[in-house]
């Protein structure tokens, strides 16, 4: 582990503002709390990257980082870097997760001998 949180949550946003914090509620909801989450704001519009930064204010476990737009793969990837955890989840910024949805992640990842959790939907 890189030190922190056992767990890594990277949600890139763009201009997908309105649909954040109904993702963040789904959250703050889990029943495993050891992780963090990283915003990564790949060039929103102003609007956009305002939300990101008033959600932010709702949880001390949130960072939010600003770039210039270079897509998802760039903006997960700076997250990643960003990343404190040993393990790294990636959710949209429009998923709702299941409050049980991080326990279960990692629940069935250090109970297997597995290099990989998957969930379906």
């Amino acid at each position: 582990m890189k030190g922190g949180n056992v767990i890594t949550v990277v949600v890139s946003v763009y201009n997908t503002g309105k649909y954040l914090r109904k993702m963040m509620r789904s959250l703050f909801d889990q029943t495993y709390g050891d992780f963090e989450i990283i915003i990564v704001d790949d060039g929103s519009d102003a609007q956009n990257a305002e939300e990101c930064d008033r959600v932010a204010k709702e949880d001390g476990r949130i960072r939010v980082y600003h770039k210039e737009n270079g897509g998802l793969s760039s903006a997960r990837n700076f997250g990643m870097d960003q990343a404190k955890g040993e393990y790294v989840i990636f959710p949209d910024p429009d998923d709702v997760m299941e409050n049980n949805y991080l326990e279960g992640l990692i629940s069935g990842y250090q109970n297997a001998d597995v290099d990989l959790s998957i969930c379906g939907h």
